[in-house]
């Protein structure tokens, strides 16, 4: 097992880590901080509902969505490009997939 610890360079041992143990606690405190981040879950519960409460008041007040949003600014700009490129698309996959039937006779 000491080959695995050798560096590279040198033959020499690399430095051992010391062990961690990740075994959880079996009861953790009521406001001890999540492993995932700093605030309790009790604290990142209350900020979650704090922030569900605004983002409901903001949609009665304008219901827009974001995605309604990028339909509302993308619709014109779309409807455009296809007014001026689908007519030549559609001829030029309609020529190609004829000339395709025409060769397998």
């Amino acid at each position: 097992m000491d080959e695995i610890f050798k560096s590279k360079i040198g033959g020499e041992p690399a430095p051992r880590v010391a062990e961690v143990s990740i075994v959880p606690p079996e009861h953790p405190a009521v406001d001890a901080p999540s492993r995932d981040g700093l605030l309790s879950h009790e604290t990142s519960a209350a900020v979650g509902s704090a922030f569900n409460t605004l983002t409901q008041a903001v949609r009665k007040q304008n219901s827009q969505t974001l995605e309604d949003l990028v339909r509302e600014i993308l619709q014109p700009w779309l409807a455009s490009w296809l007014d001026d490129n689908l007519p030549n698309l559609v001829e030029r996959m309609v020529e190609a997939e004829v000339e395709r039937i025409t060769r397998g006779r």
